[in-house]
This record gives C-alpha cells, sequence and structure tokens, in this order.
C-alpha cells in the first residue's frame, strides 16, 4: 500500500506511520492525520514476481513470505528487497533488526522500491544520530522532487517534531506543509490548520482567519474530518468566525461521509 493512501513522523503524512509501529521504529508523536493513514502501512501491492511472497506475508504467512522473497530479493527484486526490510523492521517473518532492514531498504531505494524510500527515512528519524536524521532529510528532499506531497508532510512534521533541527521549526513545518497542501494532499492541509491554531505551540504564530482557512481548503479537497472540524469551529469556535448555517451545511457533508464527530460537534452546539 502506498503511503498516499486518503500519512512523520510521523506524513501531517509526516512521512506516519504508525499503529502498526513497527518494531526496530517508529516516528516520534505522530500527528492524528498520518497516523489514520499509515496506521495499516504494510506490503505494497505488486503483479510482478513478488506476487505470491507479498500476498503470503498480507495473509498473516509472514514466514512462507520472507521465504519465498528470498530468492527474489538476491535477483535485485525491488519489492521482495523491501518485504524483507519491513520483516526485519516489524519482526514479521524474521528477527527484529534495525541493520538488516537498513540493508534491505536500501538495496529496495536502489532498485527504484518508492515505499522504501520511507520506510528507511522513518527508521533515521527515529535514531538518536544527528546523522542518521541527516540521511533522512537528504531522502525525503530527494524524494520530494517526484513526490511532493507524501514527502513534503513528512518532513513539515519532522521539522515541527524537532527531529532535523535542535528545536521544533516552525517555519521550515509551514514550508513543506504548505507545498504539499498546494500539490492537493488534504492531510497537510489539515496540519497547517492545526499548526495556526496553536495545537503545536508557538502561541505567538497562531492565527485564526488563517486556521479557519486552512480546515475549509481541506474540506473543499473532500477530507471528512476537515469538514467536521471546520463545521464545529463554525458553530462552536470564536463568536467572530460563526457561522450557523455554513457550520450545519459542513456537519452534514461530514455526517454523510460517515465522519461520527460532527454529530458530537452538532451536539456540543444545540445543548
Amino acid at each position: 500500500m502506498r503511503l498516499k493512501k486518503s500519512a512523520l513522523l510521523f506524513s501531517c503524512s509526516l512521512l506516519a506511520m504508525t499503529a502498526a509501529r513497527a518494531a526496530v521504529s517508529s516516528p516520534l508523536e505522530i500527528s492524528p492525520e498520518i497516523a489514520r493513514e499509515t496506521a495499516d502501512a504494510t506490503v505494497p501491492d505488486a503483479t510482478g514476481p513478488a506476487k505470491p511472497a507479498l500476498d503470503a506475508f498480507k495473509a498473516g504467512e509472514h514466514d512462507k513470505a520472507v521465504a519465498l522473497a528470498g530468492p527474489l530479493a538476491a535477483t535485485g527484486n525491488a519489492d521482495a528487497l523491501y518485504l524483507l526490510g519491513f520483516a526485519h523492521e516489524s519482526g514479521r517473518g524474521a528477527d527484529v533488526s534495525k541493520e538488516k532492514a537498513v540493508e534491505f531498504y536500501k538495496k529496495a531505494v536502489t532498485a527504484g522500491q518508492k515505499d522504501a524510500v520511507y520506510r528507511l527515512a522513518f527508521i533515521y528519524l527515529a535514531s538518536d544520530k544527528e546523522e542518521e536524521r541527516s540521511q533522512a532529510r537528504e531522502l525525503l528532499e530527494t524524494a520530494a522532487k517526484t513526490d511532493p506531497t507524501v514527502a513534503g508532510r513528512v518532513l513539515g512534521e519532522a521539522w515541527m517534531r524537532g527531529r532535523l533541527s535542535k528545536e521544533p521549526d516552525f517555519d521550515k513545518a509551514l514550508q513543506w506543509w504548505t507545498t504539499a497542501a498546494e500539490k492537493g494532499d488534504a492531510t497537510s492541509q489539515m496540519l497547517l490548520a492545526r499548526l495556526y491554531e496553536g495545537q503545536f505551540g508557538f502561541p505567538d504564530k497562531q492565527d485564526g482567519p488563517k486556521a479557519l482557512e486552512a480546515y475549509k481548503k481541506a474540506a473543499e479537497k473532500g477530507d471528512a474530518v476537515a469538514m467536521s472540524s471546520l463545521g464545529s469551529r463554525l458553530l462552536n469556535g470564536p463568536e467572530k468566525f460563526r457561522n450557523e448555517k455554513e457550520g450545519r451545511e459542513w456537519l452534514k457533508k461530514a455526517a454523510d461521509a460517515k465522519e461520527y464527530s460532527a454529530y458530537l460537534a452538532l451536539g456540543d452546539y444545540e445543548e
């Protein structure tokens, strides 16, 4: 499964990733937006020679999957290399080993397996070694050239969580989340809204109108959580931002999309 599904820390999306928080590592303090996209992160779909191995892994036959992937990985098959990296990262079908996970992910990246870039970056971002975190930054900035939504989202959260600097960096997070949002990433748009609301700190940077605008942009991209968040703020937020008619409309859209927090927001308003 590609991390683009609609994600570093995190993926915001920022590249989360992580009720399946892997045994080796996972981004620290992952944001809810990225977490909900990447909680089921696993091996990718494939149609080539590695398909039987990948299908076996997803069916829970991890030992069989690793046995099938081994010979293919030896020939340089990108998906098989990724599977072995994930097996060692997660401890499914193989011993937990950061070193082995990194080894196989690196080979997968070289072979062109795009998801391996993010798994490798997450391991490096969770490292206590500044050199490895810098390697994560290089990987993600390179990925952002062709995949600006996911890579930009993860970079933004990495900067916000202080994984690429001594302190959280508001401006860098803003830069990367804006880049990802402008390329159509609703999750990054939500992260921008939370950023402007002060949910990541930086009280001096709070900007209510910008937060509301960001929620609306995410809602207009079809994000049901954003619809509910926007509707809630239009009904229950600061008086100067309230708009009952529009708030109810967004909450109805969210409810129609089965986002049940919309009912809670409406209930709060009508109490």
